[in-house]
């Protein structure tokens, strides 16, 4: 537990370097460890505006997060921060990351009401899952057209091969690039009830 603490101090140390070399080793070495104690100095990092290439190295960490612990640090983090470009970029993460934030659906619904989309939101998905008693009638597609700013789209399914007629589950548009405040876009699918319609029964029907 000692040897823990000194080294995740070491860390703190590296990261508040005047030496841009070392910050980016020790960021380098935060990754690896995958410790959650540190994204509130990464958040730190970002509000001290350190350059581009350690934004990038610190936008990498957040958005490969894999423990579910630090969905409820970055949250944290998210709650006490008041810069809107920090702020873009660590709802960015929590998109990307694939972590599961369903319990902190109020702390988003009140951070995009604060912030009333004056920020563009980089990088984002849109998931959704095929409704009970139905199956895809043709395979999901991205959209046609994009809105603005936003460069692609990927479709995922938990397995790729699914997304084919009949499949039933969940459904993910990742998109890449930023969406402006104020624009817009649609996804849609295609489904077909399974089964016999409600209230259909064989025995009463006419010979």
């Amino acid at each position: 537990m000692a040897e823990q603490t000194k080294s995740i101090k070491e860390l703190r140390n590296g990261l508040w370097s005047s030496d841009s070399r070392i910050v980016i080793n020790t960021l380098q070495q935060v990754k690896n460890a995958g410790s959650t104690v540190l994204i509130p100095e990464l958040a730190g990092l970002l509000r001290k505006d350190t350059g581009t290439e350690v934004t990038d190295h610190i936008a990498a960490i957040l958005n490969n997060l894999k423990y579910q612990a630090s969905a409820d640090e970055l949250v944290k983090v998210l709650r006490e921060e008041n810069d809107p470009e920090v702020i873009s970029l660590l709802v960015s993460a929590c998109w990307k990351n694939g972590l599961d934030y369903s319990a902190y659906v109020d702390d988003f619904i009140d951070l995009f009401l604060e912030y009333d989309y004056t920020t563009s939101l980089t990088g984002f998905e849109v998931n959704d899952a095929t409704p009970a008693n139905t199956a895809l009638e043709v395979p999901v597609e991205c959209p046609a057209g994009l809105p603005d700013n936003l460069t692609s789209c990927t479709l995922v399914t938990p397995n790729a091969t699914n997304n084919t007629e009949g499949y039933q589950g969940a459904v993910n548009w990742q998109f890449d690039g930023q969406l402006a405040p104020g624009s817009q876009g649609t996804v849609s699918y295609d489904v077909r009830i399974q089964g016999p319609r409600p209230g259909y029964d064989p025995q009463c029907q006419p010979n």
